[in-house]
């Protein structure tokens, strides 16, 4: 993926030929950073928003419908029915296949990961009537920034795990479970889920220096990391915060392990967009994987994030 400053992207966006422009509502303050960059362009936009969720998030999806302008219009998401929401996106997505072959810019940053991955499997589904998909995330300079140190968390709790809609995997009741996190912040929600799943291997991933966004939030992640790795006597990976396509690679190239061959995979991806996507084409490649979303139960809504200036930006390929 390309890194390169917000006030460049719209220098960026102008040579592309982009006739569809998606992104997600969120109360988060970075759901509006790549949409200023982008208003004014004269492509149709397209704002999901999860209607069950806060009030701050349908009326943030009210604001970027203004602020996008005429082209622009909202696409209601409800988290507790993904089946929903699944039909939802798949017949959008059917409607763009015209024949015209349609360019997709997507800003990946606040989508839920359970959206962004049912988003990510309808377009690999219309690929064919499909011209370029282009997706673009927005970084934090600060995670959990009412908190200090230890105290700092993003989500807490797990209301439900599912299995996302278009990765159910391959599972048989003679082999050996293998639960493979791409691991982020939360501690909390991480052992919930080892704890309920009672899997009978984990592997905790981890990102390592070189690939990550933000170094202050590396020592964090590591020290909690760490303290899993031992409570759960984990096999550890690493993976990139920043490039989708090594992250599927670094997924793939880690379960074609021959100790790995014999086991169900399941992957939960808790950690940064860019990862998730990387999960979901680790996926699509290997039809074994199965992906779980575990929903949170509440959110640091005060202190979630504050965004910074670079965008990480990439071409999707299939």
């Amino acid at each position: 993926m390309n890194k390169i400053k917000i006030k460049d992207l719209s220098t960026l966006i102008a040579d592309l030929k982009v006739d569809y422009f998606f992104t997600s509502a969120s109360f988060e303050e970075r759901c509006f950073s790549i949409s200023s960059e982008i208003k004014d362009f004269d492509f149709k936009k397209v704002i999901f928003f999860n209607s069950n969720e806060l009030e701050s998030i349908i009326e943030n999806s009210k604001l970027l419908e203004k602020r996008l302008g005429a082209k622009a219009s909202r696409e209601e998401l409800v988290t507790d029915e993904p089946i929903f929401n699944y039909v939802k996106i798949y017949n959008l997505v059917k409607k763009l296949g015209d024949g015209s072959k349609p360019n997709i810019f997507i800003d990946i940053t606040t989508f839920t990961h359970e959206t962004l991955l049912i988003f990510i499997r309808v377009l690999h589904f219309h690929k064919e009537d499909l011209g370029k998909i282009f997706v673009s995330y927005l970084g934090a300079e600060e995670y959990s920034v009412n908190e200090e140190g230890d105290d700092k968390w993003l989500s807490k709790g797990i209301e439900e795990i599912r299995t996302v809609i278009g990765y159910p995997g391959f599972s048989d009741p003679t082999k050996d479970n293998h639960l493979l996190i791409l691991f982020g912040f939360e501690s909390e929600r991480t052992k919930r889920l080892i704890n309920e799943f009672e899997f009978d291997h984990v592997s905790l991933g981890f990102a390592n220096v070189e690939n990550s966004i933000q170094a202050n939030h590396q020592v964090i992640n590591a020290k909690r990391h760490q303290n899993l790795v031992k409570e759960y006597n984990a096999k550890t990976f690493e993976f990139s915060l920043i490039d989708i396509n090594s992250v599927k690679n670094d997924i793939l190239k880690y379960l074609s392990k021959e100790e790995f061959q014999e086991m169900n995979i399941v992957i939960s991806p808790m950690n940064n967009k860019i990862s998730t996507i990387g999960a979901g084409l680790a996926a699509i490649e290997n039809e074994n994987i199965q992906i779980t979303y575990a929903k949170p139960s509440i959110y640091n809504v005060e202190g979630y994030s504050t965004p910074n200036e670079d965008i990480y930006f990439s071409e999707l390929n299939f």
